[in-house]
């Protein structure tokens, strides 16, 4: 597992020859578009989570390890780097950050404060995507259409904590939102309907013999018709 960031660069760097490749090389003349399609889009979920995994080496990079002042002038020493997974849209990313800890005070790591990352180290993009899904479906498909599309596996239990978890923001998200602006007087248009059937009045059978088109030798037309019975 490289840690170095220009390490890193170079692999991103290799992934993209072989994308390029993989559309234009002297397979791909053969190629169906089918195939070429799935084969890029898997590629291309590899090299995104290379890219991601090279943005938090290069935060974690830059990230100071001297020594943390908090309130009431506590101090927090550099203890080490420590590792830390990401479970993003790509996959699982894993990247070591610096962690600060003394006895009595405890542990802090300050870059997963700056990067907005939860303790359970889930992706907004991720929690946002399958609660999308879960919305509609049972847990255990959701986690199906994750495995099938991207090759990421959930456990049905993670989703359906992530879920639980975000359900606790939801009153307060609402609370927060502008009400929608009220219409002081407003034109109703009423239509009514008595939605009753109209009656269907049927007329009675005719049980008398048509009359021939051609009246034969002796015959008169307008003979009295049978009565119904």
């Amino acid at each position: 597992m490289a840690s170095n960031s220009e390490e890193l660069i170079q692999g991103v760097r290799k992934q993209f020859g072989e994308l390029l490749d993989f559309v234009t090389g002297e397979k791909a003349q053969t190629a169906t578009a089918d195939h070429i399609e799935r084969g890029l889009f898997k590629l291309l979920v590899v090299l995104g989570a290379s890219l991601l995994r090279l943005f938090f080496v290069m935060r974690s990079k830059a990230c100071s390890r001297q020594t943390l002042r908090l309130a009431e002038d506590k101090k927090l020493p550099y203890h080490r780097d420590t590792l830390r997974r990401y479970y993003s849209i790509f996959g699982i990313i894993p990247y070591e950050r610096p962690y600060f800890y003394t006895k009595g005070l405890g542990g802090r790591a300050p870059l997963d404060e700056a990067l907005s990352l939860g303790a359970d180290g889930y992706s907004d993009l991720l929690r946002e995507t399958s609660g999308y899904l879960d919305i509609y479906t049972v847990y255990g498909k959701t986690a199906d259409v994750f495995e099938r599309l991207l090759g990421l596996t959930l456990s049905t239990r993670s989703l359906q904590q992530n879920m639980l978890d975000d359900s606790v923001d939801v009153a307060a998200y609402y609370a927060q939102k502008t009400p929608p602006i009220a219409v002081p007087a407003a034109t109703i248009l009423v239509g009514q309907a008595d939605g009753k059937g109209v009656p269907i009045i049927l007329e009675e059978e005719d049980t008398a013999e048509p009359e021939p088109v051609r009246l034969g030798k002796g015959q008169k037309s307008g003979g009295t018709r049978k009565k119904p019975s």
